[in-house]
């Protein structure tokens, strides 16, 4: 059946993948190797941005929670294909991430045995790691944890308002009320939970989800900010209200404060509200082709950049750090655009026949 609405193209979105895996690579970069040598001078300004790369997940989730909700617009006029988009999720997520977890664990396991389980390998498997504990070489899966268990929950949740509303714009309307009620509660939840004592916190999906439903509640919005916001001092205003909030969580160090996590998704949908609309300046820096296909191979260079830095830190541990890293982000992302090219563009054709 052809979805209009899932046709559509938003190509600075494959810019801001851009931006979220860089600045996730350049947070990992400054944890494992010593790179105040390498720097020097200018490692103190390196430091401020790098530190916070763990905040480029928040834009992912942003992105994911506006794409997947674009996928169900259509369905909010008639029914809910639950099941088609459940084939179609695990064709474009399972085959690159149990890649992963199958070469985390045989790396592990030969290398680090003390760090792997049987318990830890099932809650990789199963998407509940972000509970149940990391492996240290797939730390970082705790966020693709929450991308899960938002696939799964997001669609009942559509299903469930199809069933209490007839029209799909009173659907829509109780759409947007419900994601907004959710949001505060995860934003209460956090405010009132995260704590130095308690680093577990940081990945759980209860306390996490709230960026993803702004990204939902930005596609639903998206044609009144398209008409209500189209004037020119409206980019320019979302475009610095955006750098501001980014600035703001870049400089805020506190790890287990609520107020990085909540600029930074904030500041993604002034972005994205501030692209909607053309900003020229946005629509530059973001549609550029090195930037595009940077983005459009993050999510493999997301799942195996750890995996690369753990196999990088066994084969060539007395490397100087400057020739290391460079090791590092050039085998991230070759390896992330080789997995992305061939394993995901495979099941991703596969699709295409199983489950048009």
């Amino acid at each position: 059946m052809p979805d209009a609405q899932t046709r559509k193209i938003y190509p600075f979105l494959d810019g801001l993948r851009a931006v979220a895996i860089i600045w996730v690579l350049l947070r990992h970069a400054n944890d494992f190797f010593k790179l105040e040598g390498v720097l020097g001078g200018f490692y103190p300004y390196f430091f401020i941005v790098a530190r916070s790369g763990y905040l480029g997940v928040d834009i992912f989730f942003v992105l994911s929670g506006f794409l997947i909700t674009g996928l169900f617009l259509d369905d909010l006029q008639a029914h809910i294909r639950i099941k088609r988009f459940y084939l179609r999720r695990f064709f474009k997520i399972i085959p690159q991430y149990w890649a992963v977890v199958l070469f985390g664990g045989i790396i592990t396991t030969v290398f680090y045995p003390e760090d792997i389980d049987a318990h830890s390998v099932f809650s990789n498997i199963l998407f509940i790691q972000n509970y149940t504990g990391l492996m240290p070489i797939l730390t970082h899966t705790w966020s693709i944890a929450i991308e899960e268990h938002f696939y799964l929950a997001y669609p009942w949740l559509l299903y469930v308002i199809c069933r209490l509303r007839t029209t799909a714009t009173e659907r829509r309307q109780l759409l947007v009320q419900v994601i907004w009620a959710l949001g505060i509660i995860v934003f209460i939840a956090r405010y009132f939970s995260f704590s130095p004592g308690r680093p577990e916190l940081l990945s759980m999906t209860h306390l996490r989800v709230d960026a993803l439903l702004i990204g939902c509640l930005l596609r639903l919005c998206e044609e009144s900010i398209s008409v209500r916001w189209a004037r020119k001092p409206w980019r320019i205003v979302l475009f610095f209200a955006g750098s501001a909030l980014l600035v703001s969580a870049i400089l805020d160090t506190n790890l287990y404060s609520w107020w990085p996590y909540t600029a930074t998704y904030l500041a993604t949908a002034c972005i994205i509200s501030a692209a909607l609309n053309g900003n020229p300046v946005i629509l530059k820096l973001l549609e550029n082709n090195i930037m595009r296909k940077i983005g459009r191979v993050s999510y493999g260079v997301y799942l195996w950049h750890l995996p690369v830095i753990c196999v990088l830190m066994l084969i060539v541990p007395n490397v100087a750090a400057g020739v290391t890293v460079l090791l590092y982000l050039f085998l991230s992302l070759a390896v992330g655009a080789v997995s992305s090219t061939t394993l995901e563009k495979y099941f991703l054709d596969l699709r295409k026949r199983l489950v048009p």
